[in-house]
């Protein structure tokens, strides 16, 4: 994990990037946002899988992935090197 956000001093919003070096590593943690809070990931490099609750969503390079508040989401890379690059706010 790198935290864009402190990184370049954003404020206004949530940015961190995942990378996975081996194909089936996990990105990110499985986790839920609170009410409220939105995300939106871009895969920068790779394939990855993404599971948002319980649905699974193929997400070559290119792929934007929209998760909505209160959603449980995790994500795994399809192919080593894979990038992901979360974006998230409070709506």
């Amino acid at each position: 994990m790198r935290p864009v956000r402190h990184h370049l001093g954003i404020s206004a919003f949530g940015a961190n990037a995942w990378t996975a070096g081996r194909e089936g590593d996990r990105l990110m943690p499985e986790h839920e946002e609170d009410e409220g809070s939105e995300e939106l990931y871009v895969v920068l490099n790779g394939r990855a899988r993404f599971e948002i609750d319980g649905e699974t969503v193929d997400a070559p390079q290119g792929t934007l992935v929209f998760v909505p508040p209160e959603t449980n989401r995790t994500a795994f890379a399809e192919e080593p090197d894979t990038t992901v690059l979360a974006i998230g706010s409070n709506v």
